[in-house]
């Protein structure tokens, strides 16, 4: 039931209650009223009738016993007669005992018809007899009134103290189930107020305890607060135990954030480490491809002087075949030392040869660098393969540099060699001729050889200059990946910093959740 419900009831019970008493209270009053009523229009008209009728025939007689006191009979008798007349009348209307009042009508009509008589002198003892009869009566008929008066006045007396006593005991009745209502009431209110009451203090103030409910079966407004406040404090519950599974795993993922972005921080560090030891390393291979492209500037100079040479001992041996025939011994010499040289000039094509892969496998790796430039965002080691590559491809390039160069001197000297036996050969012209041919045919390849070393060597400087560009492009980019990785290291350095304190927060959160009581 509502709690408006209750007061309502509470209310209706009291004032039907008060409209009991207040009832038997008006019905107490209205017959005392009653009471009153009967006085005031039945007794004391009655009373005040049998007065009247004793007064006025006592007044008669008496004037009648004392003729002389008359001043004027005929008025006298004139208005007695009228006064007795309406006396007759009033005791017509009476609601006293017909009986009596019959009697006392029929005595007055029995005064009035003696009254002249009487005045005359006549019948005046049974005039009086008469008039004491009647006063007789009147005495008892007012002893009668007497009596109904004196119950009538008791029963008035009696209605008014019922009256009184209803009316008391109707307001103390009123009182005491007010009183008795009004605790029942508070007691209904107050207990699960206060149990709330103390619910929410402990909560508040004590160990946090939200497993606690409390009773709201009861079909009022209390219970309906009661299923409320239990469905408050379950979605408090359940709040507070996720934000208490919630912090734990939040300062596990902060701890893990922390120490992976110390890792990725270090990494980073590294990672910008080996990008300035790749830049580095890559900036030495550029210069030593730049030495790499001035020997071969150098070479290809030295080749063209040999051809120029090849060339001009071409033109000395054709103008000396007539008086080389008498050195034909000597010139098989030279034929032979020719034929040494003809080595020599396989082996430097040959040795072109590797230089022309290198070139290309250059050409590749500097490729290769550029892609790992591209992908050195993510890790950065590749270069360190393709670094120690290229290093590998420039020592090879400049060893063979160096053999070409050696190999040349060789045919220098081997051609001065031949000259000098040629020299010597000039003593035997049959066989100069002969080796003088073979000679000349021998430099005819050693220019078109050195022609071709010439080209290939102008290819290896170029090659060589692209692949200083490229370094040159590939160490602006790892220096740009290095401080972009060195940027990447400071933000992954702040964002374990407050990781950490995402951690220190999330504890200090557990901390303050802990102090509820969920399971």
């Amino acid at each position: 039931m509502k709690i408006k419900t209750k007061v309502i009831g509470m209310a209706l019970a009291i004032i039907l209650l008060s409209a009991v008493g207040g009832s038997m209270v008006i019905w107490n009053m209205v017959k005392a009223n009653e009471q009153f009523a009967y006085f005031a229009d039945v007794c004391w008209p009655s009373t005040d009738m049998v007065m009247e009728t004793d007064i006025e025939q006592m007044a008669a007689l008496r004037m009648i016993l004392h003729p002389e006191l008359i001043t004027d009979k005929a008025q006298f008798t004139t208005d007695t007669k009228a006064i007795i007349q309406e006396l007759d009348e009033e005791w017509g209307n009476s609601v006293h005992d017909p009986a009596r009042v019959k009697q006392i009508r029929a005595l007055l009509a029995q005064f009035t018809s003696q009254l002249d008589s009487a005045l005359a002198g006549e019948n005046i003892k049974e005039f009086v007899a008469m008039s004491n009869e009647l006063s007789d009566i009147l005495e008892a008929t007012e002893g009668e009134y007497d009596v109904v008066r004196s119950e009538h006045s008791a029963n008035a007396r009696k209605t008014l103290a019922s009256a009184s006593f209803v009316s008391i005991a109707s307001v103390v009745a009123c009182t005491l189930v007010g009183i008795f209502l009004a605790f029942v009431m508070a007691a209904q209110i107050n207990r699960p107020i206060r149990k709330t009451i103390n619910m929410l203090k402990d909560m508040a103030e004590g160990e946090g305890d939200l497993t606690q409910r409390i009773d709201d079966t009861r079909k009022d407004e209390l219970g309906e607060l009661g299923h409320w406040f239990n469905t408050f404090v379950g979605n408090i519950q359940t709040v507070i135990r996720e934000a208490i599974s919630t912090s734990g795993q939040v300062s596990s993922a902060a701890h893990e954030i922390a120490a992976t972005s110390e890792q990725m921080a270090t990494g980073m560090r590294d990672q910008s480490m080996q990008a300035s030891q790749i830049s580095s390393a890559i900036e030495q291979m550029g210069a030593s491809v730049t030495e790499v492209a001035h020997q071969s500037s150098d070479a290809s100079t030295n080749a063209q002087e040999a051809g120029s040479h090849a060339s001009t001992g071409r033109t000395i041996v054709r103008q000396t075949i007539e008086g080389m025939k008498n050195i034909a011994n000597i010139v098989n010499d030279s034929a032979t030392a020719i034929n040494e040289l003809g080595q020599r000039s396989e082996q430097i094509g040959q040795i072109i040869d590797v230089i022309n892969d290198i070139a290309d496998q250059t050409n590749l790796l500097a490729l290769n660098a550029a892609i790992e430039a591209a992908r050195a965002g993510e890790h950065g080691r590749g270069f360190a393969v393709v670094a120690d590559e290229v290093r590998k491809l420039a020592e090879r390039t400049t060893t063979a540099t160096k053999e070409v160069a050696q190999s040349i001197e060789d045919i220098q000297n081997q051609t001065k060699s031949a000259v000098s036996r040629m020299s010597q050969g000039t003593q035997s012209v049959e066989e100069g001729v002969e080796a003088a041919s073979q000679a000349d045919e021998a430099l005819q390849r050693i220019v078109t050889s050195s022609n071709q070393v010439t080209g290939m060597i102008q290819n290896i400087a170029s090659a060589a200059k692209e692949q200083t560009t490229a370094s040159d492009q590939i160490s602006s980019n790892i220096n740009s990946i290095n401080s972009v990785t060195q940027q990447s290291a400071t933000g992954i350095t702040q964002t374990a910093t407050a990781a950490h304190q995402l951690s220190g927060l999330s504890e200090q959160l557990q901390q303050l959740v802990g102090r509820f009581k969920v399971d």
